[in-house]
């Protein structure tokens, strides 16, 4: 949620205290495009795609990071083409300032300040996972696919500086899968495939590529992992990192990543 100071210059996280949110601003790009130059602006327009919230009696019902008891007052959806400052201009100088409470969804987006420029992509290529990260990724690998960054050509350099163009990586011999469930399917649920189509995806790629093994990254719950095993015909296995006493969930993601693959689906 965003709120203000009195002087009306500052942004800040501000508790609602189990009111209900004044207002959901729901941003989304201009249907029409950038045009012939790039101008910062915004627009409450109506919304371009359905969104992931209901007006009940109540209130508006929506995807509160979960949180199924929080509702908001009003929901309105929002053209933006512009950086956090327009952002700022929006809330600040708007009807919506003078809201107590104002959650924002899709903020992706908006682009920072330096979004693109040189700086900004050295700093990208430059970064590094954790050490740690990266080992037990790298122990993960070698036990369940007998894979490794040398036999599999995906050698990545410490310094990216020296790094090389080439095309010579080869990859495990596995395929890997980035199921997405839970927000995303309960936002875009009419665009993903259901559980036992997902096996029927997965048995095509094997197939084609005479793979056995599949690796799992996912949010999905527990007894959709195992429904989704139970659609897979006999001779596939489905391998998951799991160690939670060790890793966080956040950590879980990143070693999820570190892996690389013979062919990567987003499903």
């Amino acid at each position: 949620m965003v709120s203000r100071k009195a002087e009306g210059e500052t942004l800040l996280i501000s508790k609602t205290e189990n009111n209900k949110i004044d207002e959901v601003l729901y941003l989304q790009h201009y249907s029409e495009g950038w045009g012939t130059e790039f101008v910062r602006k915004f627009d409450e327009r109506p919304c371009t795609q359905t969104p992931h919230y209901k007006n009940s009696n109540d209130g508006w019902r929506g995807w509160f990071y979960s949180y199924d008891d929080v509702l908001a007052k009003n929901f309105k959806c929002v053209s933006i083409q512009g950086d956090s400052e327009t952002l700022k201009q929006l809330i600040l100088h708007s009807n919506h300032s003078q809201k107590s409470s104002i959650f924002i969804d899709r903020a992706e987006t908006i682009l920072h300040e330096n979004y693109g420029d040189v700086e900004y992509w050295r700093a990208r290529r430059s970064m590094r996972y954790s050490n740690q990260l990266v080992e037990a990724a790298n122990v993960f690998r070698k036990k369940h696919f007998n894979s490794e960054d040398v036999k599999d050509k995906t050698m990545l350099a410490e310094d990216w500086r020296n790094e090389k163009a080439r095309r010579s990586a080869v990859g495990g011999d596995y395929v890997g899968i980035h199921w997405r469930r839970r927000d995303f399917l309960y936002a875009r649920k009419a665009e993903l495939s259901s559980v036992k189509g997902t096996a029927k995806i997965l048995e095509t790629v094997c197939e084609k590529l005479e793979l056995k093994r599949i690796y799992l990254a996912t949010d999905a719950p527990e007894e959709e992992i195992e429904e989704l095993k139970s659609f897979l015909k006999d001779g596939l296995e489905v391998f998951r990192f799991t160690d939670t006493q060790t890793f966080n969930d956040g950590q879980i993601a990143i070693i999820d990543q570190l892996s690389r693959f013979v062919e990567n689906l987003a499903i």
